[in-house]
């Protein structure tokens, strides 16, 4: 091992003591994605995400984030006009959603569905209060750590609304 090799590992080293000493590395990060509002990733650990991050279109709003996942004593409330019934979220980043947190809504019977191809993956102290809540993913799990050996595949039935669901993209 040369002495630029063993230089680089020191530095990795120092970076990954530096993040778990700092806790940043064990935060849980919603970061918005910018294709249907801003980007950028939101303060926690009380996460506000309001209709202002979306795009209302109709009863639906619509938010678009890259990374989604809350640890425990962390919480995402969704907000927004009285005239919503569904909020629609979907993640884009590529990593699987790990909600060992609170996901809640101030908007009065509004539906909730939080979409995420890499999967979502809920821990012990996962609560959702919404009226209704749907998640889709490829790989859906329970855990009593965030951890995929340990997850348990389940299946949701969705009775009612959407009647459709879609990932388009445009080539």
């Amino acid at each position: 091992m040369n002495k630029y090799e063993l230089s680089h590992i020191r530095y990795w080293f120092l970076f990954v003591g530096l993040c778990l000493t700092a806790g940043q590395c064990l935060q849980a990060q919603i970061a918005l994605d910018g294709t249907i509002g801003p980007s950028g990733p939101l303060t926690g650990p009380n996460y506000q995400i309001g209709a202002e991050l979306g795009k209302q279109v109709g009863g639906n709003l619509f938010h678009s984030f890259k990374d989604f996942s809350l640890n425990s004593g962390e919480a995402a409330t969704f907000s927004g006009p009285a005239t919503v019934q569904n909020i629609i979220s979907r993640v884009t980043g590529g990593n699987a959603s790990s909600i060992d947190g609170a996901i809640r809504s101030t908007i009065p019977d509004s539906n909730f569905y939080l979409l995420n191809p890499a999967g979502v993956m809920f821990g012990p102290n996962a609560s959702v209060d919404v009226r209704n809540a749907i998640f889709s993913a490829f790989r859906l799990g329970l855990s009593r750590r965030p951890s995929p050996a340990r997850s348990v595949s389940f299946t949701i039935t969705l009775n009612g609304l959407p009647s459709r669901a879609a990932f388009c993209s445009r080539r």
